[in-house]
């Protein structure tokens, strides 16, 4: 069956071969806005962006040693608080720095946890390590126990 000035996707196509409830779904027209997921994934990192929103000292270290060495111009494009998140996302999904900065640059998820906008420039994945390795580990050990206090003090106030 052809169909004379139409394609397969046009209005006349559809309206042609599709009869009833196939038409009608067929015509909906997708919403171009971004609809965050409820799944899993998301709901952990919202949490934890309420925990760290609420307690923003836990990067004061990481501000301080940044501050005080002196460094790359990449500083002047990513905050403290946005090492501290994307250092959170590499750990939790394991990615190495080049698939961290193509995801975060990619995922709306990933840049609305680390507090990126959609304009803003991603560093490249060797400017992610330089800035996130410049943190000492005794730095990166005072955050991770005092997150896992507030994490368990959440987990606790919801049961």
């Amino acid at each position: 069956m052809v169909y004379p000035s139409t394609t397969p996707f046009s209005y006349s196509f559809v309206q042609s071969t599709l009869s009833g409830e196939m038409k009608r779904k067929a015509l909906i027209q997708l919403p171009l806005t971004f609809r965050v997921s409820r799944r899993n994934r998301v709901e952990l990192f919202r949490s934890l962006s309420r925990i760290l929103s609420d307690n923003s000292d836990l990067a004061d270290g990481i501000r301080s040693t940044l501050s005080s060495q002196p460094g790359a111009s990449v500083e002047s494009q990513i905050t403290a608080e946005q090492v501290l998140r994307i250092s959170i996302l590499r750990a939790i999904e394991g990615f190495n720095y080049d698939d961290l900065s193509f995801n975060l640059s990619e995922n709306l998820a990933y840049m609305k946890f680390c507090l990126v906008g959609i304009s803003d420039t991603i560093p490249q994945g060797s400017e992610l390590a330089d800035l996130i390795e410049r943190v000492p580990a005794e730095v990166w050990e005072d955050i991770s126990a005092r997150l896992m206090l507030h994490i368990k003090e959440e987990c606790f106030c919801r049961k």
